[in-house]
C-alpha cells in the first residue's frame, strides 16, 4: 500500500498533467509565466537614481530621452518634467518615433516598474542599447517630492 507521501506525489503529478494543457491556453497564465523572463531581461538595463535623473534634467543640452510608458491619462495627471509619453501598449507601433534616441541614453519609467520592464524588453529587441530604468519609477519620483508636470490630456494623447 502506498504511503501518504507517495500518494501525495502521485496526486501532484496527476493534477499537473491535467492542469498544464489548460494553462497553456490561458493568456493570463502565459503572461504570468513570461513575467519573470521580462523582469530578468529588464534587469540588464542600468538603473538611474531619482537624484541623478534630476541632476541630468537640470543640465543644459539634454543628451538623453526620457520616456514615460504609462497611459495618456496617467501621463496627463502628472509626469517627470521633460518626459515624452508612449504607452507601452503602443510602443511597438510607435518605435520609429524614438529613432533619434537610438544612439543616446533612453530613460524609461512607468508607475511601479512592470510596464517599464516590458518596454525595456521591446526597446532592446529593437536595437536600443543605452537603456536606463528610473529607480522607483513614478512612485519613487513622487515620493521624493520632486517636481511633477501636469498636462492637458488632449495635448498628451496627441504626442
Amino acid at each position: 500500500m502506498p504511503t501518504l507521501k507517495s500518494r501525495a506525489a502521485m496526486l501532484s503529478w496527476v493534477l499537473l498533467a491535467v492542469a498544464c494543457p489548460a494553462i497553456a491556453d490561458e493568456p493570463a497564465a502565459t503572461a504570468a509565466v513570461a513575467a519573470p523572463v521580462q523582469a530578468k531581461e529588464a534587469a540588464e538595463a542600468a538603473a538611474i537614481s531619482v537624484a541623478t535623473l534630476e541632476a541630468r534634467l537640470a543640465q543644459a543640452g539634454k543628451d538623453f530621452t526620457l520616456l514615460d510608458v504609462r497611459t495618456a491619462e496617467e501621463f496627463a495627471a502628472g509626469h517627470v518634467p521633460g518626459a515624452r509619453n508612449i504607452p507601452v501598449a503602443e510602443l511597438e507601433a510607435r518605435i520609429a518615433e524614438l529613432a533619434a534616441a537610438r544612439d543616446r541614453d533612453l530613460v524609461v519609467y512607468c508607475r511601479t516598474g512592470r510596464r517599464a520592464a516590458l518596454a525595456l524588453q521591446i526597446l532592446a529587441a529593437n536595437g536600443f542599447r543605452r537603456l536606463l530604468h528610473l529607480e522607483g519609477d513614478m512612485q519613487g519620483w513622487s515620493a521624493s517630492a520632486r517636481r511633477i508636470e501636469v498636462t492637458d490630456h488632449a495635448a498628451s494623447s496627441a504626442q
